[in-house]
């Protein structure tokens, strides 16, 4: 499973901030999903920061973190981009399975990139 991450920095907040896309919901199952979400949104103390947004009103889910650029040591962020994308490949299976895209549309939606891809 590929996955693509943007990372955007913001000097003026000395932040990093990760982006994942993780797909979109079926109408029917975007109350439960959204609730799903909100719900995990809350407990930002436990996941690190790790929160989820649309890109559009009608959009793709997606995953996003902040990090601390004064706190970002090389191995600190490979750990956390892998932890990361972990935690996408999840959410996006469960998003998929439950509330979101069948498998053939999932497949569609990703480009055919390297497995090493990463969009800055």
């Amino acid at each position: 499973d590929e996955a693509v991450l943007e990372l955007h920095v913001d000097d003026r907040l000395h932040k990093l901030v990760l982006s994942m896309a993780l797909g979109a919901t079926k109408e029917h199952q975007r109350a439960t999903t959204y609730h799903a979400l909100l719900v995990a949104n809350g407990l930002w103390r436990e996941t690190g920061g790790l929160r989820f947004g649309l890109d559009a009103p009608d959009g793709e889910i997606e995953q996003c973190l902040d990090l601390n650029l004064n706190d970002i040591a090389v191995q600190y962020l490979i750990e956390i981009l892998q932890d990361f994308v972990d935690r996408g490949r999840v959410w996006r299976e469960i998003i998929a399975l439950h509330g979101g895209l069948n498998s053939e549309e999932i497949e569609q939606q990703h480009p055919d990139f390297n497995a090493g891809m990463l969009r800055i």
